[in-house]
């Protein structure tokens, strides 16, 4: 992999998928801070966080660290730690599928858009080949039906509660499977594999667009978001309705990158202007 030089890209990877690279280029620095990145919940792991992912969170932060001084001593950690995670079975539990995954894909973040020259590109080449392993052992897992119907209620609680933490772990699921196939097609773009097309089968997925949902902090907020404000399941990411119906409030950042990959930024920063808000 060359070094990832954002300014001679081609028109189509600068208008529609630049802004999504800087996004996930953020993830490392987000799941140290926030234990979140757009697609995993900053709840999913309140309780236990799988080894795996605690590695990785633990790369990030040292990631996040590197300068001259450093670079190569930390950059030798992460190699270790990624190499590590290819080389061992894929897991079936569907949690320690999600944490392999989410794991595995901040490696490759850090790895692929870092623009480390050091890297050696069979290695990352064959890390790829293992994320891509991943992301089809989550694709099964990923719910496709539509629960917006589902009644909650304020009181008493405990269905509401189990709800929303069923509701957390399969958006994550969700997301994190759009989020691998989205970094897997920005990955061959870069390597000029023009016609990858693997992605498509990220579109047997229901994504729940609502940044009042994702953003909920209690069981209450989720609830009242729940009831009160409109959300949108995008089924096969088809944004017809987002991109109709939505307001700016509406969509979090997960949203914004997936808005922006279909229609590119200067019509993007239009449509959040035009709803109220901005990209």
């Amino acid at each position: 992999m060359k070094n990832v030089d954002l300014a001679n890209m081609s028109a189509f990877l600068n208008t529609h998928m630049r802004y999504g690279i800087e996004q996930m280029k953020a993830a490392p620095k987000d799941m140290v801070l926030y234990n979140a990145t757009p697609w995993c919940h900053p709840f999913l792991y309140e309780q236990e966080m799988p080894r795996v992912l605690q590695d990785a969170q633990a790369a990030c932060a040292l990631y996040i660290t590197k300068n001259e001084k450093n670079a190569s001593t930390i950059s030798r950690h992460i190699e270790l730690r990624a190499d590590e995670l290819v080389a061992n079975p894929l897991p079936t539990a569907p949690g320690d599928v999600l944490a392999g995954t989410q794991a595995l894909l901040l490696y490759q973040i850090i790895r692929v858009l870092d623009g480390d020259v050091r890297r050696e590109r069979l290695r990352a080449d064959a890390a790829m080949d293992r994320l891509e392993s991943y992301t089809h052992a989550l694709r099964p897992l990923v719910d496709v039906e539509d629960d917006s119907s589902v009644l909650l209620t304020f009181y008493p609680t405990a269905s509401s509660m189990s709800f929303w933490k069923s509701w957390i772990f399969r958006q994550s699921l969700c997301r994190t499977l759009i989020a691998c196939f989205y970094f897997l097609s920005i990955y061959h773009v870069l390597k000029e594999n023009f016609a990858y097309c693997d992605a498509q089968k990220a579109l047997s997925s229901l994504w729940a667009a609502s940044a009042h949902l994702w953003n909920a902090r209690s069981v209450m907020e989720f609830t009242t978001a729940w009831k009160e404000k409109k959300h949108f399941p995008i089924r096969d990411l088809d944004l017809t309705e987002l991109i109709a119906d939505a307001r700016a409030d509406d969509i979090d950042s997960f949203g914004k990158i997936l808005l922006v990959a279909f229609m590119g930024i200067d019509d993007g920063r239009g449509w959040f202007l035009t709803r109220g808000g901005a990209l």
